[in-house]
């Protein structure tokens, strides 16, 4: 799949860097991590300015 190879893609990238495959690892759960906090802020954002009272 399209997510499949944009991982593999990524990982190549790490481990040009010089990242081990422990390394690789580390930065996709961080990065996976960074990005579904990304997104529940962006709810909890969007939720706040729907519930603000107009004035």
């Amino acid at each position: 799949s399209e997510n499949d190879l944009v991982t593999l893609r990524r990982i190549g990238e790490l481990l040009e860097l010089g990242l081990n495959l422990a390394g690789v690892r580390m930065v996709l759960v961080l990065e996976a991590d960074n990005r579904r906090l990304e997104a529940e802020l962006r709810s909890a954002n969007a939720t706040r300015d729907t519930a603000r009272p107009r004035s």
